[in-house]
C-alpha cells in the first residue's frame, strides 16, 4: 500500500510539473507581445515629450516585463536541465574572461551599492565546463550576493586549483547571511515558497535552483556555507578533465 501511495504521489508531482511548464510556455508569448509594444511606445515617445511621471511608469513597465520574461526563461531552462534535454558542451575554457564578463554584466548594481567585487583568479587557468552554463551560474551567484550584501560591502570570487581532480570556484560575500532553517532546501525550487512565507529566505529561489541543475549537468556539485549576519560563501566543485 505504501508503494502504491508513493507511485501516486510521484505521478501527481509529475503532472504538477508538466502543468507548471505549460503555464510558463503559455505566459511567455503574450508577455513578449506586451513588452514589444512597450518598447515601441518608448521608441516613438520622442514624437512628443513625455511627462516625467509618464516616462517613469513606462520604464518601470519595461523593466518588470523583462524581469518576468527572464524568470519564465529561467524556470523553463531548469526544467530542461532536470530532464537532461539542455545541450551541454563541456570543454577547456579560460576562466578569467568568463568571470570578467559576468562582473561587467552586474556592474550597474555593484556601483549603485558601492560594493567592491574582488577577483582572485590566475588569468592563465582553465576549467573543463560548458561556458554558457558556467557564466549563467556565476552570474546568478554574483547577482544573489549583490542583492544581499549591504552598501559598501565586499564580494570575492576565487578559484582553488590545488586538487588536480577538482576545481573549486567560490563566490563569497559579507552580506546578511542565511538563517539555519533556510539552508536545507536552499536549492530546491519546490520548497522555496514555504521557506519565503516563513521568512527563512528571500528572493524567488529560481536562480539557485538553476545553479544546482546547471552544475549537476556539468558533472559538478554546489554547496553553501553561511552565518547569519556575517555573509555566505557558495562553492562550485567541477571535475577536471584529467
Amino acid at each position: 500500500m505504501s508503494e502504491k501511495k508513493t507511485l501516486m504521489e510521484e505521478e501527481v508531482s509529475k503532472r504538477k510539473e508538466e502543468w507548471r511548464r505549460m503555464i510558463a510556455h503559455d505566459l511567455r508569448a503574450p508577455l513578449s507581445n506586451i513588452l514589444a509594444v512597450l518598447q515601441v511606445i518608448h521608441e516613438v515617445a520622442g514624437a512628443r515629450a513625455l511627462e516625467p511621471k509618464e516616462l517613469e511608469l513606462l520604464n518601470i513597465s519595461i523593466r518588470s516585463g523583462k524581469r518576468m520574461t527572464e524568470l519564465l526563461d529561467l524556470f523553463l531552462d531548469i526544467a530542461k536541465l532536470d530532464e537532461g534535454v539542455m545541450p551541454v558542451d563541456k570543454k577547456e575554457i579560460p576562466l578569467s574572461p568568463v568571470i570578467q564578463s559576468v562582473i561587467e554584466d552586474e556592474i550597474e548594481l555593484s556601483q549603485a551599492k558601492n560594493i567592491s567585487v574582488k577577483v582572485e583568479v590566475d588569468k592563465e587557468k582553465t576549467v573543463f565546463a560548458d561556458e554558457r552554463l558556467l557564466a549563467r551560474t556565476l552570474q546568478n551567484l554574483l547577482n544573489n550576493a549583490l542583492k544581499f550584501t549591504p552598501r559598501g560591502g565586499t564580494i570575492s570570487i576565487s578559484v582553488d586549483f590545488s586538487n588536480p581532480k577538482t576545481h573549486l570556484l567560490s563566490v563569497k560575500d559579507n552580506g546578511i547571511g542565511i538563517p539555519p532553517g533556510g539552508m536545507a532546501t536552499l536549492f530546491d525550487r519546490f520548497h522555496q515558497a514555504q521557506a519565503r512565507r516563513e521568512g527563512l529566505i528571500q528572493g524567488n529561489g529560481l536562480g539557485l535552483a538553476f545553479c544546482q541543475e546547471a552544475v549537476k549537468a556539468m558533472g559538478g556539485t554546489i554547496s553553501v556555507r553561511s552565518e547569519l549576519g556575517k555573509g555566505s560563501e557558495f562553492t562550485i566543485s567541477l571535475p577536471s578533465r584529467t
